[in-house]
């Protein structure tokens, strides 16, 4: 596993109320069991710049205009990601995105043009 995979558990399990000092004993006793203590400077440099970008696990919806944020946020509420607001992305052309605790759920419209893409080129 990558030091970014680790880091990504570590941030679900804290965020799950999960103890931090077990966190870091458990992690010591699993790498050290696989020989891989060398992973700790890597987990650590990945959960500062986690941190740093603010990818923590809080909700999140991103929309393309803001006509649709009551809409997104109705609809990210339904698939389990309870965001406070939505947020305008402008690299988006149209729909939106939900992304929480590594869930993503992708309802933009460049999604749904990659999808029709693979579906006919499938065939």
């Amino acid at each position: 596993m990558k030091a970014s995979t680790y880091a990504k558990a570590i941030e679900r399990l804290i965020a799950s109320g999960e103890s931090e000092a077990k966190i870091g004993d458990n992690l010591i006793a699993q790498l050290k069991s696989r020989g891989r203590l060398k992973l700790l400077s890597g987990i650590l440099s990945e959960l500062t710049l986690m941190k740093a970008r603010g990818t923590t696990v809080a909700p999140r919806v991103e929309v393309a205009h803001d006509k649709d944020a009551v809409q997104a946020l109705t609809e990210a509420r339904m698939l389990g990601i309870d965001a406070k607001e939505a947020h305008v992305h402008h690299a988006l052309i149209s729909g939106w995105r939900a992304q929480n605790k590594g869930l993503l759920v992708d309802r933009s419209g460049k999604r749904a043009l990659l999808d029709l893409y693979r579906n006919v080129t499938k065939a």
